[in-house]
Order: C-alpha cells, then structure tokens, then sequence
C-alpha cells in the first residue's frame, strides 16, 4: 500500500469546490432558463385561447405562431443561452417551440428589434402573433402542413409511415 501526498488531497478538494460551483451555477441557469419559457408559453396559450374566443381556430395544432423577441430583454440573455445549447445539440428552436407550445408552425422573427410590450405591462420581451396554419391536417397527427402527399401526411409522417 503506497501513500497518497497529502497534496493530491487538496487538489481534488478544489477540483470538487470548482465542478460543485459550475454545477450550482449550470442548475440555477437551467430553473430561470425554464421560468421564461414557462412564461413565454402561458403567454402563448393566452393568445391562442384569444383566437379560439374569435372562432379564427378551434385547436391549438390550428395555430401557426410568429415569435418576435427583443434582444435586448433581460430574458431574452436568459434564453438565448438555451437557444445556442438547442443549437449545438442539433435541434432546431423551431421544432422545439412547436412540440413546447403544441401548434403545427412557429416562425422566429429574426429581426430583434421588436420591443413592444403587451398591455399588461409584460416585460418578457416578446411578441406573440397567432393565425391559423396553412396546409391540410395531417390524419396521422393532426398537425397542419402544406403536403403534397397522396394520403396528405405531413413530411414527419410520411418518413415514419412506410
């Protein structure tokens, strides 16, 4: 049995102190990371439930939504950390946000220069516009998409149906 230097111990002791403290800051990233997006998504919700009120959907995989973020929102920082981890991973924002929000189509206004505020006085820093999806219903999955499929699948569909 050969004994450790007493140095090895310390060196892992501040290796331990320095992960515990990028994991500690990771996971309070993570909960404000998922607080926006969860109030992004009750925003959402409340705007197509709207669109249900007016008849102009009946459903929300009904809704195509057009997401315009202000870049310069104190959230928005939040979530563009996330936006670039969801990149890096290979998804794509868009596909997130419609399995997230539940609608057939999302569209991210690039331009970041939208900073308007609804009328409550909501400083989330994005607006949300809601209109019905173009396309057919898909009978798989319900989502709507332009197709041109003999059984009017949509492209995810058709790849799994064989």
């Amino acid at each position: 049995f050969v004994e450790e230097p007493a140095v090895w111990h310390i060196i892992a002791e501040d290796q331990l102190a320095r992960d515990e403290a990028a994991v500690k800051e990771y996971t309070d990233y993570q909960y404000k990371a998922w607080d926006v997006l969860e109030k992004l998504r009750d925003k959402v919700l409340k705007a197509i439930e709207e669109k249900r009120e007016t008849g102009d959907i009946k459903h929300s995989l009904e809704a195509a939504i057009t997401l315009s973020f202000d870049h310069n929102s104190p959230d928005y920082t939040v979530l563009e950390r996330f936006f670039k981890e969801l990149a890096n991973k290979g998804e794509s924002l868009a596909e997130f946000f419609k399995a997230f929000f539940i609608v057939s189509r999302v569209v991210i206004d690039g331009d970041g220069n939208d900073t308007s505020a609804d009328e409550e006085g909501d400083a989330l820093g994005v607006k949300v516009d809601v209109s019905r999806a173009q396309g057919v219903k898909c009978p798989r999955c319900w989502h709507w998409e332009e197709s041109d499929h003999l059984h009017s699948l949509c492209a995810r569909c058709a790849d799994l149906v064989v």
